[in-house]
């Protein structure tokens, strides 16, 4: 909770912006919208 108390984490940015090794690969849903970690 410290963490997330020093490091907000905006819910509906897109996680392939988030994430470093790994990206979300592109899906005919996906297009539509960025996939948040709202929506996971």
């Amino acid at each position: 909770m410290k963490y997330r108390q020093d490091n907000p984490i905006n819910l509906d940015t897109d996680v392939n912006n988030l994430l470093t090794s790994w990206q979300l690969p592109e899906h005919e849903w996906t297009g539509q919208e960025a996939v948040s970690l709202r929506r996971l």
